[in-house]
């Protein structure tokens, strides 16, 4: 399998180097010396996957499917010139076609590309992705109907471009920090997945040192608990600690990537940090191996995945923002491209990013579906008498909408 690996598993290898050191006919204890990856490291990983983008996997024959749309965001991120105008075209058409059926993370993920290619979110095929798949989803299907990935994803969405939520709304940032909390499980995972995890902590980072307790139903229990936003965190990132393998991944490639941005979220060198690197390889090293030999990334040391490509390059993408201090991956109302070489010409480039898009003076309620007459905030729930009980908190402080 190792010829079949390029520049990320050769750079992988590198920092497996040991230098033997000898003194006076005495061998000294064997030393090992890490290298950590460069920028340049980084740029010339991410030009070999754009490149195998280019040649393999056109992302106007997919839009609307996390390939395309990841990759979107990633050339985004990267300051990249690409043809936005034409995707925002094909957006338009997905939007159109969505409802009850699609998963809300769908929408969202459509909400997130659209802004990704210069578009705006309130209005895509003559709706509000905004709207319809965050604070009013719930009027036609549960946002987190799919689990914690709809509300994860829905925050996401929503920081992303600083989104007012009218006072209407089905549910606020609060009511969806609180629905993401739930999730967790008493081991420090969401909804049991290494994925779903690391798009939670993605969400919930923002978070991380403004937010208070919670009082919240744990799905897995039934139990009562009182947690905030950096307990949830700091639990989430020990069980991705123990769930790491030597090899420094998650045992796939997009959960990997997921984690990578999410350890960078919360301003943590996936290529350096203590707790992920001590006695195995760090979580770049982990994403690198699954770089084949043409560039592209794997899901599974197999064969290479426009899906699983797209992934990586928005994990290597926000490492490389981290190393200059740039915003966190899916801030796109920052604009602060990285400092990139002068990328080669993409074969589908006609036209650079729009310099701007118009943005509606207020937001609309949809017109898709009715307003409910009332609508009721969550009833207190009794503390479960049951064990297990909570760590106490300190009086919560307000949430900043």
């Amino acid at each position: 399998m190792i010829q079949d690996i390029n520049i990320g598993r050769d750079l992988f290898m590198k920092k497996k180097v040991i230098a033997v050191l000898c003194a006076a006919a005495m061998t000294l204890p064997i030393v090992s010396a890490r290298a950590e990856y460069t920028e340049n490291d980084l740029k010339n990983a991410i030009q070999e996957a754009i490149d195998w983008k280019n040649d393999e996997d056109n992302p106007y024959y997919s839009i609307g499917t996390e390939s395309s749309d990841m990759y979107i965001m990633a050339l985004n991120r990267l300051g990249w010139s690409f043809d936005y105008n034409s995707y925002l075209v094909g957006l338009d058409g997905i939007a159109a076609g969505y409802d009850e059926r699609h998963n809300a993370s769908d929408m969202q993920r459509t909400a997130l590309a659209t802004s990704a290619a210069g578009g705006d979110a309130r209005n895509v095929g003559g709706r509000d992705l905004i709207a319809d798949s965050t604070y009013y989803r719930d009027s036609v299907s549960p946002m987190d109907k799919e689990g914690v990935d709809g509300l994860s994803w829905g925050l996401l969405t929503l920081d992303s471009g600083d989104y007012n939520i009218p006072d209407w709304a089905l549910r606020d940032r609060n009511e969806i920090i609180a629905g993401i909390l739930s999730h967790q499980n008493t081991d420090g995972s969401f909804d049991n997945s290494i994925y779903s995890t690391a798009s939670a902590i993605c969400a919930l980072a923002p978070y991380y040192e403004t937010s208070g307790a919670y009082t919240v139903v744990q799905n897995q229990t039934g139990y009562t608990i009182d947690i905030s936003p950096q307990q949830a965190v700091d639990s989430a990132l020990e069980y991705l600690e123990d769930e790491q393998e030597k090899d420094g991944d998650w045992g796939d490639l997009r959960s990997t990537a997921m984690t990578v941005i999410a350890l960078n979220s919360l301003g943590i060198n996936a290529d350096g940090d203590s707790r992920f690197d001590e006695r195995r390889d760090t979580p770049l090293d982990g994403l690198m191996m699954y770089q084949e030999k043409d560039g592209g990334f794997s899901n599974d040391l197999n064969d290479e995945d426009g899906e699983a490509t797209s992934y990586a390059l928005c994990a290597m993408v926000s490492q490389l923002r981290l190393m200059q201090d740039k915003s966190s991956f899916f801030r796109f109302s920052v604009n602060d491209t990285v400092t990139f070489a002068t990328p080669k010409p993409q074969t589908n480039t006609a036209t650079t990013k729009p310099t701007s898009t118009k943005k509606p003076t207020a937001t609309q309620k949809p017109t898709s579906t009715k307003k409910p007459t009332t609508t009721k905030k969550p009833t207190a729930t009794q503390k479960a008498t049951a064990t297990l009980a909570p760590k106490k908190t300190t009086t919560p402080r307000g949430t900043a909408e």
